[in-house]
């Protein structure tokens, strides 16, 4: 992702995938798992995004 990808997005995720080799496919659901937290963690914030995104149509 570019720096203007990141400057044109509501919201971001960059769930901790620290010791996660993205070749290591048997670490794929620890990195789903990672995912899930990061989302979770922020979902309040998530709403508000898509809320302000779909009034502003």
């Amino acid at each position: 992702m570019t720096a203007e990808n990141r400057e044109q997005s509501s919201i971001l995720l960059t769930p901790d995938l620290e010791g996660i080799d993205m070749l290591d496919w048997k670490a794929f659901d620890r990195a789903i798992e990672a995912g899930y937290r990061s989302t979770v963690e922020r979902i309040d914030e998530i709403q508000d995004a898509l809320t302000s995104e779909a009034i502003s149509k």
